[in-house]
């Protein structure tokens, strides 16, 4: 019995502890799904060109709609055994819900199981995951060349802020150049309205697009989504959700110099 009761506290400790980090493991994730994610081959200098950038970092996207898929699937556990449901979305909100049940799940013959899928996350997570400094903003790789060698240092630049200085070479360059060219190549591309939206919103001029303007549009038929995710959440060309917002803030342009 005793060594049951020891178990059942282990088990509710790491539970508890993973839950609590996941809010912040869940902003890191948003930090790196802006750092556009090498893709295809180096160019000269061993660089990578725009072209061959995503316009967001897909690993770091799907260990996020793990976390999210995992703690869905808790809390649909918590409400089938208290008998009541709670409709909950947001991921964070699910891990604080999950957290606040952690003694109930831990007693449960799937708790090892869940511990060691978090333990899974959370170096997935670690292994992609920058940490730049609080609200830093990703703004490309230094294109400097030198002798042959393209310089390659990631480069940030504060919110608001359109310029970044390399730490290495001290060249600065535009943060606002690098995001037009790989939202450009990245086009053809494909996302969640959430995806889309960390992805086009732009955190260097602060102009951006609400997923639920996305979700929006779709309901209203001027966006078609082009299939689903694993997770059964329809998934849109980055190219057309772009035009259309271009099209939308051109009209609403318009309207007001009328």
């Amino acid at each position: 019995m005793q060594t049951a009761h020891y178990e059942h506290i282990q088990l509710k400790n790491r539970l508890t502890t993973h839950l609590s980090r996941i809010p912040e493991l869940l902003r890191d994730l948003d930090i790196t799904i802006t750092m556009q994610a090498k893709t295809g081959g180096t160019c000269g200098g061993g660089g990578v060109s725009p072209k061959e950038r995503n316009v967001f970092h897909v690993g770091a996207s799907e260990i996020r709609s793990k976390y999210h898929a995992l703690l869905s699937g808790l809390c649909i556990i918590i409400d089938k055994d208290l008998g009541r449901f709670e409709y909950v979305t947001d991921t964070t909100k699910l891990a604080h819900k999950a957290k606040a049940h952690a003694g109930w799940l831990a007693t449960h013959d799937e708790a090892n199981d869940w511990v060691r899928e978090l333990d899974h996350l959370a170096r997935e997570r670690n292994r992609v995951v920058g940490r730049p400094a609080e609200g830093r903003v990703f703004a490309g790789q230094c294109p400097t060349e030198e002798g042959g060698q393209t310089c390659n240092t990631p480069l940030f630049t504060n919110q608001g802020e359109p310029n970044a200085r390399c730490p290495k070479c001290k060249a600065t360059w535009d943060a606002r150049t690098w995001r037009q060219e790989a939202l450009q190549a990245a086009g053809i591309h494909q996302g969640t309205a959430a995806e889309i939206s960390r992805a086009v919103s732009d955190p260097v001029t602060m102009e951006g697009i609400l997923p639920a303007t996305i979700r929006q549009w779709a309901s209203r038929g001027k966006l078609a989504p082009i299939g689903h995710n694993h997770l059964g959440k329809p998934v849109y060309q980055i190219r057309k959700v772009r035009n259309l917002w271009a099209r939308m803030k051109a009209s609403s342009y318009n309207r007001l110099a009328a």
